[in-house]
């Protein structure tokens, strides 16, 4: 809340000098070291560089025409041109009074209808053929509190939950079921026995048994092509894995206002294919679609040579999607940093 009134004194102070003060605003910040005051501005020197005036005498001007006198001690000029702040005693004692006596927003404005902004917040986005681990619990509870106080600040937010649904760990589900089921088990607690044969088969798939693993990527392949058998598999198998991972959102008490996976994208994975080869992004490699950035050896496959798309793609989709959908300002990650 200081730093939004700081803003809103130098904003006025910035009348005249420049049209747009929003990126000099975003500037002023809170002092790194308590030497230099509480807010330090180093609006100065990139504003100096558009008027072609002294550092210095730029920020002598901003400080002449900037009222603070009720919330500041003197503004110093350091340095090239920076502008610190330090708050008055009395002023941080009147902020802390008003918050005890605002029981509902503890004294926090909400944003004005001019600085309200859309975030799209993506979290959580477990792989449902798998049971959710600690790493999901990190993203989801950072996810839904970003979300909440986005909120409470009254911007406007749209929470989704990307789910793993369609990619490689389904044909792993698929292939294991086949080869692995025990059907008694899986009659009694489905969750349970299709995560035992995915850990059966991830651990094939990673060793590596080559035979293995191009049976489930084959496996993936048809269930992206559309196979009736994989499909009808898939969409018996989906269900049992939702149920448990909205049991674990319920005792959270963390819902999303939309949860579309992998799959809600799939139709739309060939358009972007064929967008990104229009646009000379991508390329034929060895039979896949590939981007290729300079510095990396490795490319990033859009489309394998079997025909099967990756979650790079997805993740394009989901952007163009989510761009024309919802028209964000932000869209926010909380995933892993490997990722």
């Amino acid at each position: 809340m200081i730093l939004r009134i700081l803003q809103s004194r130098f904003r006025n102070a910035l009348a005249g000098l420049v049209e747009d003060a929003g990126p000099f605003l975003e500037l002023i910040r809170p002092s790194q070291d308590a030497q230099f005051g509480d807010y330090q501005a180093n609006l100065a020197m990139p504003l100096a560089k558009k008027l072609s005036k002294p550092p210095r005498d730029v920020a002598q001007q901003i400080v002449d025409a900037l009222q603070v006198d009720d919330i500041c001690r003197p503004p110093e000029i350091a340095g090239p041109g920076f502008i610190n702040l330090r708050l008055e005693e009395s002023f941080l004692a009147d902020l802390v009074q008003k918050s005890l006596n605002d029981e509902e927003r503890l004294g926090i404005p909400q944003v004005e209808s001019s600085e309200k902004k859309t975030y799209i917040i993506d979290y959580s986005g477990p792989n449902v053929a798998k049971p959710m681990h600690v790493g999901h619990l990190r993203s989801t509870v950072i996810g839904n509190a970003l979300a909440k106080m986005l909120r409470f600040a009254g911007h406007n937010v749209v929470t989704d939950n990307h789910l793993g649904d369609w990619g490689t760990q389904f044909g792993m589900i698929i292939y294991g079921y086949r080869n692995f089921l025990d059907q008694a088990e899986y009659d009694g607690n489905p969750v349970r026995e299709l995560a035992r044969v995915y850990r059966i088969v991830r651990q094939q798939f990673d060793e590596p048994d080559k035979a293995v693993a191009d049976a489930v990527l084959a496996e993936t392949a048809k269930l992206h092509a559309g196979d009736a058998e994989n499909l009808k598999l898939w969409q018996e198998v989906l269900p049992n894995c939702m149920d448990e991972i909205e049991r674990i959102y319920r005792r959270l008490n963390i819902s999303f206002d939309y949860t579309l996976g992998e799959s809600f994208y799939h139709p739309m994975l060939p358009n972007v294919v064929d967008h990104l080869l229009q646009k000379g992004i991508a390329r034929e490699s060895d039979g896949a679609i590939a981007v290729f950035f300079e510095g990396r050896e490795v490319p990033m496959l859009v489309r394998k040579k079997d025909g099967a798309f990756l979650y790079g793609t997805t993740d394009i989709a989901a952007v163009e999607y989510r761009m024309k959908e919802f028209k964000p300002d932000s869209i926010l990650y909380l995933t892993d940093f490997r990722q």
